[in-house]
């Protein structure tokens, strides 16, 4: 599956575009990946997007389906805001 350009210019939009990423490796589609953790689909999309700021249960939820700490999800959206030089100087 070919990976989908996600905006990156805010936390949110950054975050969107790494849940994506993810999503995409799988080969899931957003549909099924918001059933997996327990939300509406329109809602997911929109937290893909950028568009929804997910609570804390969500994005936890999200960390466990890829198996990936809620830490390391969490540096993952910020290296892709801030960019790998940016976010190293940041530690």
């Amino acid at each position: 599956m070919k990976p989908l350009k996600r905006k990156k210019d805010t936390r949110e939009a950054a975050f969107g575009a790494v849940i994506t990423d993810l999503r995409v490796e799988k080969g899931w589609g957003y549909e099924e990946v918001a059933h997996k953790v327990g939300c509406n689909p329109s809602y997911m999309s929109d937290v893909e997007r950028g568009h929804q700021n997910p609570s804390m249960k969500l994005i936890q939820a999200i960390a466990d389906l890829h198996k990936i700490r809620l830490p390391k999800l969490i540096w993952m959206a910020e290296e892709k805001y801030t960019g790998p030089k940016r976010s190293a100087a940041n530690r």
